[in-house]
């Protein structure tokens, strides 16, 4: 969909990272019935609803779209060539200062820590076998063993260490 009509639909807030429905005109409907009720229902109204996944989606002519990539078209004039990826990892905080075009590997040094973890630091797990903690990070798409430690913190530390040289974000492996 072309910006111009985005921006004939919606009006942004970079400050708040609220998407509200503009009012519409008339010719937009084929029945002044319809354009009432939807006038009276919707305009000035915050867009979209946030799905289970917890990004807001908004439904313009029968297609889902996020909202964080209608912010990003808005503000720039052009939709994202990458992802956008959520600086703070609030997925409904749209904000202009919350949001990053990124690709898909930086948007995955920004992840929240997934929830089946179990040792409470990512990248780090007790291995049975050897009866150790396990330290690893992925780089490009390939696994980096970091070693075996039988102290849990030095383990952390072997992995928060890779984070930095691997020039992950700060907020990467924190809980959802």
């Amino acid at each position: 969909m072309e910006v111009s009509k985005i921006k004939q639909l919606l009006d942004y807030n970079p400050g708040t990272g609220e998407l509200r429905w503009k009012q519409r005109p008339l010719t937009d409907f084929s029945e002044r019935g319809h354009w009432k009720t939807w006038t009276k229902r919707f305009a000035d109204t915050v867009a979209g609803t946030i799905g289970a996944n917890g990004y807001r989606a908004i439904s313009i002519s029968g297609k889902r779209y996020y909202a964080h990539r209608i912010a990003w078209a808005i503000h720039h004039g052009a939709w994202p060539s990458e992802q956008i990826d959520h600086i703070n990892q609030q997925r409904d905080d749209n904000r202009m200062s919350n949001l990053r075009e990124a690709t898909n590997q930086q948007n995955m040094k920004n992840a929240t820590r997934l929830r089946s973890n179990t040792s409470g630091a990512t990248g780090v797990h007790w291995d049975n076998r050897r009866s150790k903690w396990l330290a690893q990070i992925k780089h490009e798409g390939r696994g980096r063993f970091l070693g075996y430690f039988a102290n849990f913190d030095e383990a952390v530390a072997a992995r928060r260490a890779a984070e930095v040289k691997f020039g992950f974000f700060e907020n990467h492996g924190r809980a959802a």
